[in-house]
């Protein structure tokens, strides 16, 4: 137990260490939590609220803040699916105002499952961000970003 959790400690140290990294691009304001569970190590990170535009409507929609985390098993080098911690809505998303919403990141996995388990962590939870934050049509949504699902989120666009 007390290997498992200096491990963990370790793969967070280094994963706050490649995160700061300018090579990475990743800002230094943000940093990587974690905590321990019963299923291994959870490790999050904030992303800010955003705002999205519907290209054929012209509306604007601002969706909350919240957290992406993947989980860490031990022992296994293998992590979670990465997923939203709050309740949340999202076109990219299956269910509406659910917590621990999975995240696919579809092609993206190919490219870094040979990473080392650390530099995988941050690069899992900054494209869930990415991918998010920066929707387009192509990427086959569950839901269509417009009034019909996303009602709450609509914004005036001279608030912009």
């Amino acid at each position: 137990k007390y290997t498992l959790l200096l491990i963990s400690l370790m793969i967070e140290d280094k994963i706050n260490k490649i995160f700061k990294n300018k090579k990475f691009g990743y800002s230094n304001k943000r940093s990587i939590e974690s905590e321990k569970i019963e299923e291994g190590t959870k490790f999050s990170l904030k992303f800010n609220s955003f705002i999205l535009k519907d290209f054929i409507s012209g509306d604007y929609y601002q969706f909350p803040e919240g957290h992406v985390a993947v989980i860490y098993k031990q022992g296994s080098d293998s992590l979670s699916a990465p997923f939203i911690e709050e309740k949340y809505s999202h076109p990219l998303l299956m269910g509406f105002n659910q917590k621990n919403q999975p995240i696919d990141l579809g092609y993206f996995d190919e490219k870094i499952k040979n990473l080392p388990i650390n530099e995988r962590i941050v690069r899992m939870l900054e494209e869930s961000i990415e991918l998010l934050t920066t929707y387009e049509k192509n990427l086959s949504p569950c839901y269509y970003l417009n009034a019909h699902y996303f009602k709450k989120y609509r914004i005036n666009p001279a608030k912009l």
